[in-house]
């Protein structure tokens, strides 16, 4: 069940965060109907910056992407570890038991039910 947000997100003080780690925070709007029908997402190569961007935060939820991005560079040991730090009782356990095997097993790309990555 989502949650209503019980304020209005302040976009400059968001952008402000963003830019004193570094990072860019653009405004992007679609004209309405507009399909992407050949976009895929993916780092580019900027693993590197994920991880760094998301050392800062606390929640296991965003930090799951860069155990993800530790994957993507070879970094499965590296990974595992950064996925173990990541346990407080704010964390699902299996979810990162989850993580932590497909970097052993050697398929960081494997999905699970966790948010669609």
């Amino acid at each position: 069940m989502m949650r209503a947000m019980t304020s209005p997100v302040n976009r400059n003080a968001v952008a402000g965060g963003w830019r004193s780690r570094g990072f860019s925070c653009d405004l992007w709007v679609d004209q309405p109907g507009q399909v992407w029908p050949d976009f895929v997402y993916g780092s580019a190569g900027r693993n590197e910056e994920i991880v760094r961007f998301l050392d800062v935060d606390t929640l296991w939820s965003y930090k799951r992407w860069a155990v993800k991005a530790l994957a993507a560079m070879g970094k499965g040991d590296e990974a595992i570890r950064y996925a173990e730090a990541c346990r407080s009782p704010w964390a699902s356990d299996l979810d990162i038991d989850g993580k932590a095997a497909r970097q052993c097993n050697g398929n960081p790309g494997a999905h699970s039910n966790d948010g669609g990555e």
